[in-house]
């Protein structure tokens, strides 16, 4: 069990201040927040001097390496201090960094369904990204925003927004944003990198999904399902299905969109968003899952017919559902 302290963003700006030989942890399949953050706060505390790395996550993407390399730690480096950022279980430490389960001394995360596993917690639930609460510790500690932590930053907190769409933007968002963009960096080429461009693979496989959608609960609901075969047949990879889980949600009148990915014979990782009407974090915790409540995901052990049958009979719970039960096709 572990004996947490909870801190405020004084007092983990100067634990971390205190603390050098630092190892930082991003969570498997990382997105953008997790990796923005991550780099920025690596940054940010080497321009105070302190010895600080990424660990070197597996799932890091094309697009995101531009913002970890020259960061990742060597495998002769033994930290002092390990940090995990935008990590709301310990079940979501990436392959290879299960040997500091019992080693985290400080976690950074914004998720209301944080499980607390470090010795030390800084906690805003409130925060649309962990990039605001690293932003904030940067300010915090005194050190210069340069344009390199600015676009890292930026990066974290637009990505987890969906660039500002999203219900968890927040005034003190586009103030922290406001601030990013008067440095001197790319933001447009960042914008249309993360949210415009899409890979012929992209289009392939938004357009299998597209056709195979189906849709219940009188059409409020709407799955699509990632198979094995089809990422083979498309050549798909991670870069190419960034944020794709979105795309059941764009559909007119739809309040949850579930995507179901493959993973393992018997094993599929769900991923799901909703309008304001659904707590989609409760939804996925009783699988085991967590997330935010309009953005969350679990993974269900069964194959990809079942895991949807199975979520729809969870959805007949709900009232807002519960009259309209049929299937209806697209």
């Amino acid at each position: 069990m572990v004996n947490l302290c909870v801190q405020t963003v004084d007092e983990a700006s100067k634990y971390l201040a205190s603390r050098n030989n630092i190892l930082i942890i991003t969570h498997k399949s990382p997105d953008g927040d997790t990796v923005g953050s991550a780099a920025a706060l690596c940054l940010a505390l080497r321009s105070l001097g302190k010895n600080v790395y990424l660990f070197g996550n597996r799932g890091f993407t094309k697009n995101q390496n531009a913002y970890i390399k020259s960061l990742c730690a060597g495998e002769d480096f033994t930290p002092e201090c390990v940090c995990a950022v935008d990590i709301a279980d310990i079940k979501l430490l990436p392959g290879g960094a299960e040997i500091y389960v019992d080693r985290i001394d400080i976690a950074i995360d914004h998720h209301l369904s944080h499980k607390s596993f470090a010795k030390r917690l800084i906690l805003d639930t409130n925060a649309a990204a962990c990039g605001e609460i690293v932003y904030k510790i940067i300010k915090n500690l005194g050190i210069p925003i340069t344009a390199e932590i600015a676009e890292a930053l930026y990066v974290a907190v637009s990505t987890d927004t969906s660039c500002f769409l999203n219900s968890n933007t927040t005034a003190e968002t586009h103030r922290i944003a406001a601030e990013l963009l008067s440095h001197p960096f790319d933001f447009a080429r960042v914008n249309r990198e993360f949210f415009i461009v899409k890979s012929r693979e992209r289009l392939d496989i938004e357009t299998r999904l597209l056709s195979g959608m189906r849709f219940y609960m009188g059409g409020k609901v709407a799955v699509i399902v990632i198979t094995h075969d089809m990422l083979r047949e498309t050549q798909a990879d991670e870069d190419d299905l960034n944020n794709i889980a979105a795309l059941a949600r764009s559909v007119a009148g739809v309040e949850l969109g579930i995507l179901i990915r493959e993973r393992e014979e018997n094993e599929c990782k769900v991923s799901m968003r909703s309008s304001e009407k659904i707590d989609v974090a409760k939804l996925c915790e009783r699988f085991d899952g967590g997330g935010h409540s309009r953005a969350a995901g679990c993974t269900v052990k069964l194959p990809c017919q079942e895991t949807e049958k199975t979520l729809i009979e969870a959805l007949k719970e709900y009232p807002m559902f519960a009259e309209d039960t049929e299937e209806l096709t697209v």
